[in-house]
């Protein structure tokens, strides 16, 4: 599953619009708190909402099965390994967004408050 999609359109170009997928509820209560309405850079606001799922198409059942306890144990521990951010163990956990495209070297020598950022 993507963490981040940004949305494309037919020639590949970025529409302006995306989706940040999260693991707990709270953490989308956070970021609505936080970033809805905040400056990514100096004239560009983002806008967050909630998503909206409506249901497309012909609805299918999911099959349920039962787990032992062991595996149980075992998806929990894979769940809490995700969700750390321990520093000792660097290639899991670790969590890091990279954004790119934000500006362009051109805006650095107009701008200089950007170039301080």
């Amino acid at each position: 599953m993507e963490v981040v999609k940004l949305y494309k359109d037919d020639n590949g170009i970025l529409k302006g619009d995306g989706i940040i997928s999260f693991l707990k509820p709270e953490s989308v209560d956070t970021a609505l708190d936080m970033l809805n309405e905040t400056e990514i850079k100096p004239g560009y606001k983002i806008k967050i909402d909630m998503a909206k799922f409506e249901q497309k198409g012909d609805y299918h059942t999911r099959e349920t099965y039962k787990i032992d306890d062991l595996e149980r144990f075992r998806r929990k521990t894979e769940k809490q390994r995700a969700l750390g951010w321990a520093e000792a163990d660097e290639e899991k956990g670790l969590k890091i967004i990279v954004i790119k495209h934000m500006f362009s070297p051109k805006n650095l020598l107009v701008e200089l408050l950007l170039y301080l950022e």
